[in-house]
């Protein structure tokens, strides 16, 4: 909401009446309470009148992009990244971001499964991290379509949050690698599972901050 009153626009929603997008559900087998749970998020964004859903999650992402259709069809709704409206109101001026504290200068960043995957968004992350002044990326050595999963999708996190800790901590070594002590997601499911594997690792010098945050951070 802070920055879509920095870009002068106004956004509408459900606070409360918010449900989870039921993406856990699914990737558990649980067909029928997703059904129920993506029934009741479609209607009630019907009934709000919304013509755009803007997710910050991946998990989101897909979800009302992909899942959604696939079960109940064309919502008649269109289903955007926040990563996309930030680089649309940066390129048109709209959206202007200061120099961040210098505990972040140098960041690499986690290219999210269902957002690479399924929305082939490579670039559009990058360029947003890109506009923060004094912010310097350092890429990881599997980045892209070869990203490594942060380990805690597909229901991992839900049925072996161990498993999940430990593929997060695979993850977090390349990190190490490239010498930055940051790392950028762009979806708040990945940094929950991060920032788990950095307490389990007992690595407090490492940390992770999602796109978001990063660019309200930065505002002028």
């Amino acid at each position: 909401m802070k920055i879509y009153a920095a870009m002068g626009e106004k956004i509408g929603y459900l606070g409360k009446e918010e449900r989870c997008c039921a993406s856990p559900l699914l990737r558990v087998g649980k067909v029928t309470l997703f059904r129920e749970m993506a029934q009741a998020n479609i209607d009630a964004m019907k009934k709000a009148g919304a013509k755009r859903i803007v997710v910050t999650c991946a998990r989101c992402f897909k979800t009302w992009k992909e899942d959604c259709r696939e079960w109940f069809g064309d919502l008649g709704i269109e289903i955007v990244h926040v990563s996309e409206i930030f680089g649309k109101a940066i390129r048109e001026g709209k959206l202007k971001l200061k120099e961040v504290s210098e505990d972040v200068v140098a960041v690499t960043y986690h290219d999210s499964c269902h957002l690479v995957r399924t929305g082939g968004a490579y670039d559009r992350p990058r360029r947003v991290r890109g506009s923060i002044p004094g912010v310097k990326l350092v890429e990881m050595s599997r980045i892209r379509e070869n990203s490594a999963c942060r380990g805690s999708g597909g229901g991992v996190k839900t049925a072996m949050p161990n498993l999940a800790t430990t593929i997060g901590a695979t993850r977090l070594e390349m990190v190490m690698e490239t010498g930055a002590e940051t790392m950028v997601p762009c979806c708040p499911w990945c940094e929950q599972n991060i920032e788990d594997s950095i307490k389990t690792g007992d690595i407090p010098s490492w940390k992770v901050r999602d796109l978001v945050d990063m660019v309200a951070a930065a505002l002028d």
